[in-house]
């Protein structure tokens, strides 16, 4: 195996350049591991450059190779390995975002505390960087549908987290396109994406279909109630009009009497004037009513008199 003579870092096979430091590879760094005699000896003869952060270089012909680029320029060698680990380094970050999450205790409420850790989730998600090789690409993408919880759709009709993967396994295959439409990690990338797609769907129409049976049980009960209804009026004919009547009659003297108590004299007199019943349906009971009718207003007139 090969070592950069520089910076020791461990070299592709027929390497020309380290892609860490850029400096030449020599003939005897094939065979000497790094920080052996020969590379530690003589310190000045070796030319060190000092970098604000990691400049990369191709190990077959020494040039430049920016973040986004997965080919040398200059010969067009496909670089590998030079990203750590994207998927590694995200899982880390959600990782350590959930342990400090708050733990439920018995009898207490945390509101919006829980949902402040998926917050920080949701926006580490969106803000992290797609990676930039084939490879590191697929491994994204294969975490983020892995992510997405698809029961989700069914229970609230969306997920924030889950839209957030969503919106990162897109992301993944529109830059998959980019660097290498039609690879074979190009097109595992769309399968994913299709089925993510096809799965959120199904979960969708569950979401609908459940509140569209809800909808059937809430109108089937009103139905029944409007039968019930129906067959009373059927079975009892003129006397369930005449409950109902008086029902209603009751219920607005229990209303004057609270207006009394309140001292509202004039709301209680207005109400009284509606304490009337149809002579159609019963003359008997409209005639009583409208005795009623006449002691309330004496009652109410007498109460007025009596606190002003």
């Amino acid at each position: 195996m090969a070592f950069c003579s520089q910076c020791g870092t461990s070299l592709n096979e027929n390497a020309v350049f380290c892609y860490k430091c850029g400096v030449r590879i020599k003939v005897q760094d094939v065979l000497t591991p790094p920080n052996s005699a020969q590379t530690i000896g003589n310190s000045e003869s070796v030319r060190r450059e000092e970098f604000y952060g990691t400049v990369y270089k191709c190990p077959n012909c020494g040039g430049r190779i920016d973040s986004y680029q997965t080919h040398c320029d200059l010969c067009g060698y496909e670089v590998r390995g030079v990203s750590k680990s994207t998927v590694s380094e995200l899982a880390a970050q959600l990782d350590r975002i959930e342990s400090l999450r708050p733990r439920k205790k018995k009898g207490r409420r945390l509101g919006t505390q829980l949902e402040e850790t998926d917050l920080r989730k949701i926006n580490l998600i969106r803000s992290f960087g797609i990676p930039n090789t084939k490879e590191a690409l697929l491994d994204f993408a294969v975490l983020a549908a892995s992510n997405i919880d698809y029961a989700d759709y069914a229970k609230y009709g969306e997920s924030s987290i889950s839209e957030a993967w969503v919106s990162s396994l897109r992301q993944s295959y529109e830059k998959s396109r980019i660097i290498g439409e039609g690879s074979t990690e190009n097109a595992a990338i769309k399968r994913l994406v299709e089925e993510s797609e096809k799965k959120i769907r199904k979960e969708k129409r569950k979401s609908w279909l459940s509140i569209l049976a809800t909808m059937g049980v809430v109108c089937g009960i009103l139905a029944v109630i409007l039968i019930i209804d129906g067959v009373a009026r059927v079975v009892q004919g003129e006397q369930y009009d005449i409950n109902m009547a008086e029902n209603h009659l009751e219920r607005v003297l229990y209303e004057i009497e609270d207006d009394m108590v309140n001292g509202e004299y004039e709301a209680a007199r207005n109400k009284a004037y509606t304490l009337t019943f149809d002579k159609e349906l019963s003359q008997e009971k409209a005639e009583y009513w409208e005795q009623k009718q006449k002691l309330v207003l004496e009652q109410i007139d007498r109460a007025e008199r009596r606190d002003a």
